[in-house]
């Protein structure tokens, strides 16, 4: 047998020195209790924090520590977990293959699911890094329980949908307009009042392209007072508005504005109402109360309050007002030889004319049949009223062509002047109408000023 102690300096190669053992150094107490601390204090983070940290051999893929969190997120005390394949929890999804060693993946804020000791899924937000610890490469895992937020985000987006289905079936327009007054959403509402689609109308400055042209001023002189303090409509209060469709047609619309502070400024937010029907629908009534449905002109009750207000006025400007009252001279003869439907067709051809003999500040009335009353208001002396009658009478010279019938037709007019021939309508209207009778005595085709 050979001598060991040669054989082992045989192996040591000549040029190499054996080196010296190194001696030991006494560790710093104060060095060990601080290291002591610091792994304590890790030990409390990885134990308190929110997120779930997972290291796991990448070799293996068994899983080799857990904190807290990600027990408590599995479901299960973390002895169960350790020694347990990373895929049956972390990536149930990839068959056993792992995402970084095998695909190569970067996970990084990535949204996955893992699988709870109960079977549930739990949404997860998570990162995998590549660590080295006590020499050697470890997966570390860090994730987060977006549970919640996914709920909320679920609801968030039930309730953006119910809103949306709201606006998309409503009758109403809704829009939004940014800080600059540019439209930044337009329901299918807005497409049907306005005629344009959401691609054609949102970006666009909403005052240009709905509003007008000769409200555009005051548009622009609005908007930056809103924008600058949130102003909309008071709650139930609407503004009447003129809006134009992209074909130029206006319409009639009610606007009700409220404002939405977002990105640190005032968003307006719109709902406008096409009431183009309902005003005509309500001028059609007003038409009926006020005004003769055979001629258009004012009728008895409209007269009545325009004269109220003349004699008013009269009053307090020390002014005169000159009542008129007037008939067409035989009409029964046109009615009885030629029809009531001609008949009608002259009396629509005196409003006409009366119409174009008066001032602008004049009324004329159609009271019933061929009768007609005039208020001429504002008089600062008889002769006035005198050129105005006068002016009637010789229009009415000239024949009326009325289908295919030329009409000399004349006409008889009795005036009353306030205050001198009465002080109340009625008393005026009565001798307005006696004057006319006068007028008619006298031979018709003039008019007579009323004496007592």
């Amino acid at each position: 047998m050979k001598d060991q102690s040669k054989t082992d300096k045989r192996l040591v190669p000549p040029h190499k020195k054996v080196p010296k053992q190194k001696q030991t150094e006494p560790k710093d107490p104060q060095i060990e209790k601080a290291g002591r601390e610091n792994i304590a204090l890790r030990d409390i983070l990885l134990a308190n924090l929110p997120a779930g940290i997972v290291i796991i051999d990448p070799v293996t893929r068994i899983i080799e520590s857990v904190n807290k969190a990600a027990a408590d997120m599995f479901g299960v005390q973390d002895e169960y977990i350790l020694g347990h394949k990373c895929h049956e929890f972390l990536c149930p999804e990839t068959d056993g293959a792992c995402p970084v060693c095998d695909r190569g993946l970067i996970i990084e804020n990535a949204e996955r699911e893992m699988v709870c000791v109960d079977g549930s899924r739990l949404p997860i937000l998570k990162s995998v890094k590549r660590v080295p610890i006590s020499g050697r490469e470890k997966l570390l895992e860090c994730f987060l329980d977006i549970h919640t937020l996914k709920l909320a985000e679920k609801k968030l987006k039930e309730s953006e949908s119910r809103l949306r289905a709201i606006s998309d079936s409503a009758q109403d327009a809704i829009l939004m307009m940014d800080p600059k007054g540019r439209i930044s959403y337009w329901n299918p509402a807005a497409t049907t009042i306005f005629g344009y689609t959401e691609t054609e109308a949102v970006g666009q400055d909403l005052h240009r392209l709905i509003a007008p042209p000769r409200y555009h001023e005051a548009h622009y002189a609005a908007f930056p007072l809103f924008q600058r303090e949130g102003r909309g409509t008071a709650v139930g209060e609407t503004l009447d508005l003129e809006a134009m469709r992209k074909d130029g047609k206006e319409i009639a619309v009610q606007l009700s504005l409220s404002s939405v502070h977002m990105e640190g400024a005032w968003h307006a937010v719109g709902i406008i109402r096409d009431v183009t029907e309902r005003k005509e629908a309500e001028e059609k009534i007003r038409q009926m109360a006020y005004y003769d449905a055979l001629t258009g002109l004012p009728n008895r009750t409209l007269f009545s309050d325009r004269l109220n207000t003349a004699l008013a006025r009269a009053r307090r400007d020390k002014t005169m007002v000159g009542v008129a009252m007037l008939d067409l001279d035989k009409f029964k003869d046109v009615n009885d030889t030629l029809g009531h439907d001609l008949g009608d067709l002259l009396l629509k051809a005196t409003a006409q004319r009366l119409s174009a003999a008066l001032r602008k500040s004049d009324t004329v009335a159609r009271f019933g049949g061929d009768e007609f009353v005039l208020i001429l208001p504002d008089l600062s002396e008889v002769a006035t009223a005198t050129a105005v009658v006068q002016r009637i009478i010789d229009g009415f010279r000239e024949p009326f062509v009325v289908d295919t019938h030329t009409l000399a037709v004349t006409t008889s007019i009795g005036v009353a002047i306030y205050p001198v021939d009465g002080t109340d309508k009625n008393l005026l209207l009565k001798n307005a109408d006696i004057a006319m009778y006068k007028a008619k005595q006298a031979g018709r085709n003039r008019y007579r000023f009323f004496t007592s």
